[in-house]
C-alpha cells in the first residue's frame, strides 16, 4: 500500500464522516421544517422521535447517493468514528456527575432522549442531539454503505481498484 492510496482512503474517509454528520444536518434542516409545517406538534416526545427517524433516513439517502457515485469502501467505516465519538460522551457524562459512576439505566436515560423529554433541559438535550445523533447519523450511514456494496460489486473509485 502506497503512501498515496493510504491518503486518498485517509480522505474519503474523513469526507464520508463529514457527509454523514454535517451533510446529513444540512439537509435535513428544510425537510425538518417542512415536516413540521405540515404536521404541527408541540410535544417534546413526539419531535424528538420525528427527529431521530428523519436523521436516520437522510443519513441512509447521503450514503446512498455517496455509494452509487463513488462506491468508496471506507464508507462503511463511518461507524467506528462515530461511536467513538458517543463513548467519549458517555465518559465526559460519567466524568461530571457528582455522585460517582452512574448506572447503565442512567445512561441510557441520559443519551436515550428519555431526559431530554421529561426534564428538557438544556445540558440533557445538548448531550442527546451532539452524541446520540452522531451515532445515529454514522450507524445509518455505514449500514447502507454496507447494503449496497454488498448488492453490487465494490469499485474503489478513489483509488481505481476493483474488489469483490
Amino acid at each position: 500500500m502506497t503512501i498515496v492510496h493510504s491518503a486518498s482512503l485517509l480522505g474519503a474517509f474523513v469526507l464520508n464522516i463529514f457527509v454523514a454528520i454535517i451533510g446529513t444536518s444540512a439537509v435535513e434542516g428544510p425537510v425538518r421544517s417542512l415536516a413540521s409545517s405540515l404536521f404541527p406538534t408541540h410535544a417534546r416526545g413526539v419531535l424528538l422521535l420525528r427527529d431521530c427517524i428523519f436523521t436516520v433516513l437522510t443519513a441512509a439517502l447521503l450514503s446512498w447517493l455517496m455509494q452509487k457515485q463513488w462506491r468508496v469502501g471506507a464508507a462503511q467505516w463511518v461507524w467506528v468514528a462515530c461511536t467513538l465519538w458517543f463513548l467519549y460522551g458517555v465518559i465526559h457524562y460519567m466524568r461530571t456527575l457528582a455522585y460517582g459512576i452512574p448506572l447503565a439505566y442512567e445512561i441510557w436515560h441520559h443519551f436515550s432522549g428519555t431526559e431530554c423529554v421529561v426534564n428538557g433541559s438544556r445540558y440533557d438535550c445538548d448531550d442527546f442531539f451532539i452524541f446520540s445523533f452522531t451515532l445515529l447519523r454514522g450507524v445509518s450511514y455505514s449500514l447502507t454503505a454496507w447494503f449496497v456494496s454488498s448488492t453490487q460489486p465494490l469499485e474503489d473509485k478513489v483509488c481505481g481498484q476493483h474488489r469483490q
